[in-house]
């Protein structure tokens, strides 16, 4: 009978312990899986603003390309505490388990994104920095006439933020479903539209700042 009991016990502070880190995953994941997507919105929407401006101006750092690429990090970094999380769902086949599996393969997917808007970032500075060393060129001519290498940069650049935006928007657009899915879990099946219009609102807040600044970029 003593063992019959201590087995039942064991089964229900297990069941207990699970159902708990099933609670947990889910609260954690709705948080994390709307800043994120908030996050990637005002991403999606500075690369555009990026690709928009890049040629209107001399000043790469006139770009808020280290804006990107920090949103970016924050990104990869936010997401990997949750996808390390321990629970693991009973019916693998499930919803539930299904849509773990999609928001934690996203860490890869936020790491590449990172790792593009660094190296985006950098050519920015390579070109901010030849810009500068040719306007204190002793060479009038270098005043006036970019380098080969400085237009092949900005080439480069260009066709880089290009990739970057449609990547970044097509990736919003999947992640979108995952953030639906464990808001509406959480807080009921119209839940969703409340919060993507308080992130709307949020992210054209946010890009407001960068409006201003267009008639300023030279």
């Amino acid at each position: 009978m003593g063992i019959t009991t201590g087995a039942i016990i064991s089964v229900v502070i297990a069941l207990i312990g699970y159902f708990r880190e099933r609670d947990i995953l889910i609260s954690q994941a709705t948080n994390k899986s709307v800043s994120t997507y908030m996050n990637m919105c005002v991403l999606r929407e500075l690369t555009g603003y990026a690709l928009s401006n890049i040629g209107h101006t001399e000043k790469m750092r006139d770009i808020p390309f280290g804006t990107i690429s920090s949103l970016a990090r924050q990104a990869f970094d936010d997401y990997v505490d949750i996808s390390n999380g321990l629970y693991v769902p009973f019916c693998k086949n499930g919803e539930l388990a299904k849509k773990y599996r999609d928001f934690a393969s996203y860490r890869s997917a936020f790491q590449n994104i990172f790792l593009i808007a660094q190296g985006i970032e950098l050519i920015a500075l390579q070109i901010d920095i030849e810009t500068m060393e040719m306007a204190f060129a002793s060479n009038p001519l270098c005043q006036t006439k970019p380098s080969s290498l400085l237009l092949e940069r900005k080439k480069l650049l260009l066709v880089r933020i290009s990739k970057f935006h449609e990547h970044v928007t097509d990736r919003t657009m999947q992640y979108e479903d995952i953030a639906r899915y464990y808001v509406n879990r959480m807080n009921g099946k119209s839940a969703w539209e409340n919060a993507y219009q308080e992130i709307g609102t949020a992210v054209a807040k946010i890009m407001s700042d960068y409006t201003i600044f267009d008639s300023s970029i030279s």
